[in-house]
């Protein structure tokens, strides 16, 4: 499993690149879905500790980061959210839905950022320039171009 963590500012310009990937065994010992928690939860830590700067954000896509990686499997301590399409999603009963334009969901682990806020501004410049999910195909670009000799 690869995964990144791309820091952007509120114009969605790059700050920091972090890749990172775990080789994912005997899966036939997990229970459903929990191997791929777990991996996803051991892939963020790894990240989290080799990023050099500390976001206000944090958002995740809500396909890739199942709902209780942020309830049960890690403690951050800055604004967290997963983002979602139209297609319906679960989410955990410790996330607050909110519906932004362009039928685009934010599942926030936590209380959503209040009126005025960094948090809140800064998620608002990224909805109105439409960089709350394209810098995840820039991160993805990122890491077929880090692991394209292996």
């Amino acid at each position: 499993m690869r995964g990144a963590l791309f820091v952007v500012n509120s114009r969605a310009e790059p700050l920091d690149f972090s890749f990172a990937r775990i080789d994912i065994h005997a899966s036939f010992l997990w229970r459903a879905g929990e191997l791929k928690r777990q991996a996803v939860a051991a892939l963020m830590r790894t990240l989290f500790t080799a990023a050099i700067h500390v976001p206000d954000l944090l958002i995740a896509l809500a396909d890739e980061v199942p709902p209780t990686i942020f309830a049960e499997d890690l403690a951050v301590m800055i604004a967290v959210c997963r983002v979602a399409g139209a297609g319906a999603l679960a989410y955990a009963s410790t996330e607050a839905l909110e519906e932004l334009p362009d039928a685009q969901h934010i599942f926030w682990a936590g209380p959503p950022p209040v009126s005025g806020s960094v948090v809140r501004e800064l998620l608002d410049a990224l909805v109105a320039r439409g960089g709350l999910i394209e810098p995840f195909d820039r991160a993805e670009l990122g890491l077929g171009e880090a692991y394209a000799s292996s």
